[in-house]
């Protein structure tokens, strides 16, 4: 009778792994949407802030050229028009920065959620593995007390699936 203990024993421990992987992945897929929102943050606020930075150089554009006005210097030609010249493509550098930060800073939450999709169904399948294992001991165990009951030779001691607590995807227990 203590066999049959066993082996429902090892079939609710596969089923347990099985619920522990499938919850794991549920998780994993939580987390996957949040960092590709926070992607789709990242890159809005970089694009806002580079129109904020063109904004502000043509507003610092417009500044020199009226204090060239007031002081009679022709904005038009020479060191205004250099400066002005200067003033645009610092202002479109500091545009693309913003971009650039952006573009990266997204690019590493799609690569992060990426990587939890990856984990979730490593866990569910994992689960899943040692939930098939759990019934396969189970199943041992079972058919080893009935040929016991029976008179017949039985298969031996048999490894439980506790020993083995680790899956062979980076050693993640589960």
């Amino acid at each position: 009778m203590a066999e049959l203990g066993d082996a429902f024993s090892a079939a609710g421990q596969g089923f347990v792994s099985m619920e522990a992987g499938r919850t794991a992945n549920i998780v994993a897929r939580h987390n996957a949407w949040i960092d590709e929102q926070d992607a789709e943050i990242a890159m809005n606020t970089a694009r806002k802030n580079a129109a904020l930075e063109q904004r502000k150089g043509a507003r610092i554009r417009a500044e020199q050229a009226v204090r060239f006005g007031k002081g009679g210097v022709q904005a038009d030609v020479g060191t205004p028009l250099q400066l002005a010249a200067q003033e645009a493509v610092l202002a479109s550098l500091r545009g693309s920065e913003e971009l650039r930060i952006g573009a990266f800073e997204a690019r590493r939450r799609k690569q992060s959620a990426a990587m939890h999709r990856f984990r979730g169904k490593a866990a569910k399948k994992a689960g899943k593995i040692k939930f098939m294992a759990g019934l396969a001991e189970a199943g041992a165990i079972a058919q080893d007390s009935i040929s016991g009951a029976m008179g017949m030779p039985t298969g031996g001691k048999r490894r439980s699936p506790k020993t083995e607590e680790t899956n062979v995807l980076g050693g993640i227990s589960l």
